[in-house]
C-alpha cells in the first residue's frame, strides 16, 4: 500500500493531490469497516446483531470525517483559516449524536457496542484522517529560516520513524529479547525490543530531521539536537502503542487479522495502525505549535 502512496506524497502536483485525497478515503473506509465487521462477526457469538447495518454506516461517517481534516489542513495551508477545523468538531459530535441515538433503540444493543461504534469513528476517522493530512499541511506561524514542516517531509520524517522502530524493536527483540513487554497482547514483543525500537527511532528521528530539511539551522545544535531527539522518542514511543493498541482490539474481537486486503500484512488496519497513532500524535503537536504562535 505504501508502495502507491508514498510516489502520491513525494510528487508534488495537483493530480497527485486529488489521488492520494481519494486513496486516503478508501483507507479510512476499509479501516472503518474491518473494524465494524470484526465487531460484528465477534457479537454474532454472543447472539447479538445489533451491529448489521453499522458495519456500511460507521465507514460512511469515519470516511466523511477524514475528508474534513484533509479538507481542514489544505485550507489553513492555504490561507489560514481556523475556522475549517472547527467543522471537523460539529460533524463529529453530530455523529457520534446520531449514532448514540439510533444505536440505543436495538434491543440487544450493549454499551460496548455503543463504545465500540465511538471509537470507530475517532480511530478510523478523526485520528486517521488527521496522521493522513500531514500530506497537506504547510503551517504558516512555524515554517521559517530554522523550520520547514511543509506536509510531504513531515509524512516523510513521521514514516521513517515508524519504520525505524518497527523494525528495530523486530530485529533487537529476536536477538536479545527474554522478557516479555506485554504477552496477554502480544507474545512476541520484548522489553528489550521495545527499548531497542525506541533507540533507534529517536537516533534515526533526529537524522531526518536535518535530511528532509525540518530542521534548517546549526546555531544552537545541542539544545536542538536535545529536544529533537526527546521529541522524537515521544514519536517512536507513540509507534509502539499504536501497535499494541491494534493487537488489544484484535485480542478483544479474537482475529488474527482485521482483513486480508494487503497480503502479507493483513488488512488496512493491520498494516496502518502505528501510523495513525504517530501520525496524529505529530499533526497535533505542529498545530498546538500554530495556534499558540498567532
Amino acid at each position: 500500500m505504501f508502495a502507491v502512496l508514498l510516489p502520491l506524497v513525494i510528487i508534488n502536483h495537483v493530480i497527485c493531490e486529488i489521488l492520494y485525497c481519494a486513496l486516503v478515503l478508501f483507507i479510512s473506509f476499509m479501516g472503518a469497516f474491518e473494524y465494524m465487521r470484526a465487531n460484528h462477526n465477534y457479537n454474532l457469538k454472543n447472539d447479538n446483531n445489533t451491529l448489521k447495518y453499522y458495519r456500511f454506516i460507521v465507514p460512511i461517517v469515519s470516511s466523511i470525517i477524514s475528508f474534513l481534516c484533509m479538507n481542514a489542513t489544505y485550507q489553513y495551508s492555504t490561507d489560514g483559516a481556523l475556522i475549517y477545523y472547527l467543522y471537523i468538531l460539529i460533524f463529529f459530535v453530530l455523529a457520534v449524536i446520531i449514532l448514540i441515538g439510533t444505536l440505543i433503540f436495538g434491543k440487544s444493543a450493549t454499551s460496548n457496542d455503543i463504545a465500540n461504534v465511538v471509537l470507530c469513528v475517532t480511530y478510523t476517522g478523526l485520528m486517521l484522517g488527521l496522521a493522513f493530512s500531514l500530506r497537506y499541511l504547510i503551517p504558516t506561524n512555524i515554517n521559517s529560516l530554522i523550520f520547514n514542516f511543509s506536509g510531504r517531509w513531515s509524512f516523510l520524517f513521521v514514516y521513517t520513524i515508524v519504520v525505524i522502530t518497527d523494525s528495530a524493536a523486530y530485529i533487537v527483540g529476536r536477538k536479545f529479547g527474554k522478557t516479555k513487554l506485554c504477552p496477554h497482547l502480544s507474545p512476541n514483543k520484548t522489553v528489550a525490543g521495545a527499548i531497542g525500537g525506541l533507540i533507534f527511532g529517536a537516533i534515526f528521528g533526529v537524522a531526518s530531521l536535518y535530511i528532509y530539511q525540518i530542521i534548517r539551522t546549526t546555531d544552537y545544535i545541542i539544545l536542538v539536537l536535545t529536544i529533537g531527539l526527546v521529541f522524537c522518542a515521544i514519536i517512536s514511543c507513540s509507534v509502539q502503542i499504536g501497535d499494541l493498541v491494534e493487537s488489544k482490539f484484535k485480542r478483544s474481537f479474537e482475529v488474527k487479522d482485521f482483513g486480508k486486503i494487503l497480503p502479507g500484512h493483513g488488512g488496512i488496519l493491520d498494516r496502518f495502525d502505528s501510523f495513525i497513532f504517530s501520525g496524529s500524535l505529530f499533526y497535533l503537536f505542529v498545530l498546538i505549535i500554530e495556534i499558540v504562535l498567532l
